[in-house]
C-alpha cells in the first residue's frame, strides 16, 4: 500500500467540477422536448382512427420550428430596442 504523507497545497490535485447543466439549460430543453413531443403525440393520434388529429401534428411539427425562430427573433430585436433606450 502506498501512501502520501505530504499534505502541502501544491501536492493536492486539482480537479474540474463536474458537468451540470443549468436551470436555464433545463428549460430550455424542456421547451424543445415539449415542442417537438406535442406534434408528434397529434401525428402518431391520426394513424389510430382520428385523422384531423394527422393534419394537426403534420402542421405543428412543420410549423413549430418557424414560428419558434419568429419568436425568437422578435424577442432578441425588443431587447435590443429597449437596451437602446
Amino acid at each position: 500500500m502506498i501512501r502520501v504523507t505530504d499534505a502541502s497545497p501544491s501536492a493536492k490535485v486539482l480537479r474540474r467540477p463536474r458537468f451540470q447543466f443549468s436551470l436555464l439549460g433545463l428549460m430550455v430543453l424542456m421547451l424543445a422536448m415539449s415542442l417537438f413531443g406535442a406534434p408528434l403525440y397529434y401525428f402518431l393520434r391520426g394513424n389510430e382512427g382520428q385523422p384531423h388529429m394527422h393534419l394537426v401534428g403534420m402542421i405543428g411539427l412543420l410549423a413549430g420550428p418557424m414560428l419558434l425562430t419568429i419568436a425568437a427573433s422578435l424577442v432578441v430585436a425588443l431587447a435590443q430596442w429597449l437596451g437602446r433606450r
